[in-house]
């Protein structure tokens, strides 16, 4: 068994946890300011996520072994507002599909994704990133009119493993207000309401 614990003196959170056919463990969080992951990051040389944001929080996601518990390697998502990481689930061919909500602009790796600019309106996020760290695609596939709090957007993602050659991500989570989601949008019928959607796999 292995375990750690890790400070850098700001709120930090880990929040989802999946594991690969290798048995390495994905984990995926949001932070303020820096954190310690305890794995090196990427494009860095420590193991030490730094935020670009005045405010709020950014996220990470990072690889583990499954065996001794090392860190293999961690990247900072950052942008320049606030967001929360969702869930997190790896396909069988060990890309981690990273779900969540954010706001502003962030940085997924080479990929940029912009939401809707305002400090009222969240984006839901989906991020597909191969084993080795690197982002395979990002994209921001809905808007909902609501602040950025545990109720609303993208809070749950499943890969499809039985349709071959598809691994189609589908997510799920809620909103209120209003949600634009690929187009098709949708007023809520209560304080909260729920979606479901398939994403294209690339």
């Amino acid at each position: 068994s292995w375990g750690f614990m890790r400070s850098k003196n700001n709120a930090g959170k880990i929040n989802c946890v999946a594991v690969d056919s290798d048995g390495d463990v994905y984990v995926a969080g949001y932070f303020s300011k820096k954190t310690d992951v305890g794995a090196p990051v990427i494009g860095t040389s420590g193991t030490i996520v730094t935020g670009t944001a005045t405010q709020g929080f950014e996220m990470y996601l990072a690889k583990y072994s499954g065996v001794t518990g090392a860190g293999v390697w961690a990247r900072g998502i950052v942008g320049d507002s606030t967001s929360v990481t969702g869930f997190l689930a790896v396909d069988p061919d060990k890309n981690a599909i990273l779900v969540g909500t954010f706001q502003g602009t962030y940085n997924f790796g080479s990929n940029r994704v912009m939401s809707s600019q305002n400090t009222i309106i969240s984006n839901g996020f989906a991020a597909k990133y191969d084993t080795n760290g690197n982002i395979k695609w990002a994209q921001n596939f809905g808007v909902f009119e609501t602040s950025l709090n545990a109720n609303s957007g993208t809070s749950a993602v499943a890969v499809n493993q039985l349709l071959a050659g598809s691994r189609s991500p589908i997510v799920g989570g809620g909103f209120s207000k209003t949600s634009n989601l690929a187009g098709i949008i949708k007023d809520s019928n209560g304080l909260n309401d729920i979606f479901i959607a398939t994403l294209s796999p690339t």
